[in-house]
Formats: structure tokens, C-alpha cells, sequence
């Protein structure tokens, strides 16, 4: 319930920003669903298992400003859909996590990202896919 609460105040701080912004908003659920059976000695289990894959939810802009420069923003959440409910050090359900969050500045010079980003190796490789 905090996670919902922190989202909607996070929302809400955004929201002036984002509504005079080039704003996107996406999201990617990956899931599967499987049957785990297991054997411990004389006894069978059978467990349906969600297992949850990278899923997020994010709100991505920019705004054009002078001088041909633009400010950038990203604000990303990982949401765990399988129900695990993994504690974080604080003792709260962490199924929803931040990922990357950042304001940046864009312009001829490229651009410049302050917060939490993949690093520069995750983005070169995202595309690629290994069939090991």
C-alpha cells in the first residue's frame, strides 16, 4: 500500500511537468506460468508457479528549452508479478522497485543523465540474445 501511495504522490509531483512535456507512458508484463512437480522420497507435490521476467511500468519525456537544448526525465518501477513479495532491508514488500529514475539535459553535446540509469554495456547489449 505505501508503493501505491509513493507512486501517486510521485505522480502527482510530476504531473505539471509532464503535461507541458513530450510525455510517454508504457509498461512490459512478461510473465510464465508452469506446473513444478517435485519427488521428496515417497511424496509428490504438484505447484503451479508464476515466475515474473523484467515487468515494469514508466513514465519517459522531454521539454524543449533554449538555445536548442532539452530537459529529459524518466521515472521506471519493476513490478514483481509473481507474487514472492521479497523483503527489502526496511522490511517492506518490494514488489514494486525502482529502476531507472533520472532527469537529464540534451542538446549538440549529446546528453547528460542525473540519477539511475542501465549502465552504458546493458544499453549497447539490450538487443542482443544468447541461445546457449
Amino acid at each position: 500500500m505505501k508503493n501505491i501511495l509513493a507512486i501517486a504522490v510521485a505522480t502527482a509531483l510530476i504531473a505539471p511537468a509532464a503535461a507541458m512535456a513530450d510525455t510517454t507512458l508504457y509498461g512490459k508484463l512478461h510473465a510464465t506460468v508452469g506446473n513444478v512437480e517435485t519427488t521428496t522420497g515417497a511424496t509428490e507435490a504438484s505447484e503451479t508457479v508464476v515466475e515474473s521476467h523484467s515487468s515494469r511500468l514508466g513514465v519517459k519525456g522531454s521539454t524543449e528549452l533554449d538555445n536548442g537544448l532539452s530537459a529529459t526525465y524518466g521515472l521506471e518501477y519493476g513490478i514483481d508479478l509473481d507474487g514472492d513479495n521479497e523483503k527489502g532491508t526496511n522490511g517492506q514488500s518490494r514488489s514494486l522497485n525502482a529502476r531507472n529514475t533520472f532527469v537529464g539535459l540534451k542538446g549538440g553535446f549529446g546528453e547528460v543523465r542525473v540519477g539511475r540509469h542501465d549502465t552504458p554495456a546493458k544499453l549497447a547489449t539490450a538487443g542482443l540474445r544468447c541461445f546457449c
